[in-house]
């Protein structure tokens, strides 16, 4: 196994195959859904 391999979890996100796409959100199902917290602290 490399040395890149045991450091790095994942590849770099590369946003080029992004670039100029447009997406049509429109008749897209979602599922909401909520979390009931008790004293929740946030990482800082």
């Amino acid at each position: 196994m490399s040395n890149q391999s045991q450091t790095e979890c994942c590849p770099k996100f590369d946003p080029a195959p992004w670039d100029d796409k447009v997406f049509e959100w429109s008749n897209k199902q979602f599922i909401r859904d909520k979390v009931f917290t008790l004293f929740y602290t946030p990482r800082t």
